[in-house]
């Protein structure tokens, strides 16, 4: 039976929604937008809990992921020691930011290393991440930060009622105070960098910028609100410009959930040969048409969708062939099943 990870903290951190021209415009009728590179990683929440045991004080790391668990590769992970993170919070030497707050937590993408020193794309990352019987070393991967949050906030719930901007000073800041404490201290390397921003007040900078990153290899870009507070969820004041494209194909075959998981003996999803030749999986289905192709594939048998025309969206073409998130769209078939119509 498949382990299931357990939930360490409720992060539940601020998501963007997906690009509506009609918001943007609206926030920039006031001020402007602040544009952030959108890296083509995994989200990370890195928390470092400050506590008082006895009379000392311990801390604990926790590289979690968006719904709040541990990634096994990075099992046992730390940037600091204890020794350490007292130094770092210590106002006379680090001047770590939140150290009355139980400590911080930070948003970020986390990226996954090739030997050159390259990033490798999501899926693979993500591959990476979760192979428990390979541990990462800090020298493994990179991270980009983009949100800094204090710890108390994050474990009591609700949002963060400081804007955005001025996150992004107090997330320069603390970024400025780990780097200082790691090479004070001669520790390990720790890639870690702050996301860069950049202003826009109209649609053509907007996408010149997307252009100029997407030519860079980037996923695209997330556009926030500068006067936006932290919010539980995907919520408005942020919005993700990213590729989006689709495709028709056949399906060959069932994806089912895995065993010992809530969707255990239901189908979640088809493989599917596309029109480019590719045979991927495709999920992504709601709940409702879990339950009407479980439904139709127990009285009818495994095949019987085997050959239904799809239309599957993703959001881009990897250099290998296949596709970025690649999600069951829609069947084509009106008449005919086994017809795109």
């Amino acid at each position: 039976m498949s382990t299931i990870r357990p939930v360490v903290i409720d992060t539940n951190p601020h998501r963007p929604v997906d690009f509506s021209e009609k918001a943007i415009a609206k926030v920039m009728k006031s001020h402007f937008v602040t544009l952030q590179v959108k890296e083509d990683g995994c989200q990370l929440n890195w928390v470092v809990e400050r506590l008082l045991q006895g009379d000392k004080w311990v801390y604990n790391e926790h590289f979690l992921s968006r719904e709040g668990k541990s990634f096994p590769a990075l099992k046992g992970l730390r940037v600091m020691s204890d020794e350490h993170w007292d130094k770092f919070f210590n106002p006379n030497l680090g001047g770590g930011l939140y150290r009355e707050y139980g400590g911080f937590m930070i948003q970020a993408e986390i990226m996954v290393l090739n030997p050159d020193g390259t990033d490798k794309v999501c899926a693979e990352t993500s591959g990476a991440l979760g192979r428990k019987e390979e541990l990462l070393t800090l020298d493994q991967f990179r991270i980009v930060a983009f949100d800094l949050i204090p710890l108390s906030n994050v474990i009591q719930g609700g949002d963060y009622e400081v804007m955005q901007s001025v996150r992004m000073v107090r997330l320069a800041a603390q970024g400025t105070s780990i780097k200082d404490t790691i090479k004070r201290y001669a520790l390990p390397a720790f890639n870690f960098e702050v996301v860069s921003e950049e202003i826009a007040t109209d649609f053509d900078s907007i996408q010149a910028v997307y252009d100029m990153e997407r030519h860079k290899g980037k996923e695209g870009l997330v556009i926030k609100d500068p006067m936006s507070p932290w919010k539980r969820g995907k919520k408005v004041g942020q919005w993700k410009k990213i590729p989006d494209d689709c495709c028709d194909g056949v399906v060959t075959g069932l994806m089912w959930g895995t065993k010992g998981k809530a969707n255990e003996g239901k189908v979640i999803g088809f493989t599917v040969l596309t029109e480019h030749g590719v045979e991927v999986e495709a999920g992504g289905i709601t709940e409702d048409q879990k339950d009407e192709f479980t439904s139709n594939v127990l009285e009818h048998g495994h095949a019987f969708y085997d050959g239904y025309a799809v239309r599957i969206t993703y959001k881009e073409r990897l250099k290998s062939g296949s596709y970025r998130h690649p999600s069951f769209d829609i069947f084509r078939g009106i008449t005919d099943p086994y017809i795109k119509e």
